[in-house]
């Protein structure tokens, strides 16, 4: 009985849910968000990433809140002075620091601890001064010489990814690029509960990984109001490319049974 596996299901007690981004707009009433008319308070998280750092796992979900856990099974909440940054949160251990940013507002925040205390380590610009273009879930990545890039993409036009200043995260280096776009060839981008049209995609969530020397930018589609929401993943072997995609994608995929898509 020791060794069987422990199953968990949702929905788990979470302190300090954070409400809603649309309940939370004033200048949409005294709840925000309007459904049919009707006033609607409602909470979220969603989109999070998770930093493994000193024998612990950090999780950062959207809207607010942090979550710490020794073992991927038992977490707890753990309170930041951060209130909430935005959707898709992403975590960067780098020299000794740490730096914290999402969606929406291209604020990098910086941290000697993976909880913080976090203060404003400057505005994410391009190497003009200029804010990135369609900046939406963005992806911090520490490569092992050191260098810093981000990648970002959220619907169109792409995916895209730039380096950054190793000692500076928020100015980039590079002129911001995109590395890969929707291709409806991909049968499995297209939108739809059957990806029936092949005009239309939702292309977003990159993220980095490095195995040896091959890195691997995942992404998802079409959309997650889909059961066929999946993952994919290109390959290159330099951080910027040129990416090749993988032959076997999507990797994650499963539009039947009771958990689908996301």
């Amino acid at each position: 009985m020791r060794d069987m596996p422990r199953t968990y299901c949702n929905p788990i007690p979470l302190p300090d849910y954070p409400r809603g981004r649309l309940t939370r707009d004033k200048a949409r009433g005294p709840w925000g968000y309007r459904n049919n008319g009707r006033m609607v308070d409602f909470r979220e998280t969603a989109d999070p990433s998770v930093l493994y750092y000193d024998g612990k796992w950090y999780l950062y979900p959207s809207c607010g809140m942090a979550w710490v856990s020794e073992d991927f099974c038992a977490w707890r909440h753990a309170p930041m002075n951060l209130d909430d940054i935005g959707y898709a949160p992403t975590i960067m251990a780098h020299r000794g620091a740490f730096y914290l940013t999402a969606s929406g507002y291209p604020t990098l925040y910086r941290a000697d601890s993976p909880l913080g205390p976090w203060e404003h380590a400057g505005t994410i610009v391009d190497p003009s001064g200029e804010p990135l273009p369609h900046f939406a879930d963005p992806m911090y990545f520490a490569d092992d010489d050191g260098c810093v890039y981000l990648y970002w993409g959220c619907g169109g036009p792409g995916i895209f990814g730039c380096k950054m200043d190793a000692a500076h995260p928020a100015q980039a280096e590079t002129v911001p690029k995109i590395l890969f776009t929707y291709n409806p060839d991909h049968v499995w981008e297209r939108y739809g509960h059957f990806h029936e049209n092949p005009a239309v995609s939702w292309v977003e969530g990159p993220w980095m990984c490095k195995s040896g020397t091959t890195y691997y930018l995942t992404y998802t589609a079409p959309g997650t109001q889909y059961p066929t929401y999946g993952m994919g993943v290109y390959t290159a072997a330099s951080p910027l490319g040129p990416f090749v995609y993988a032959p076997r994608n999507p990797f994650l995929y499963d539009p039947h049974g009771l958990v689908q898509g996301p």
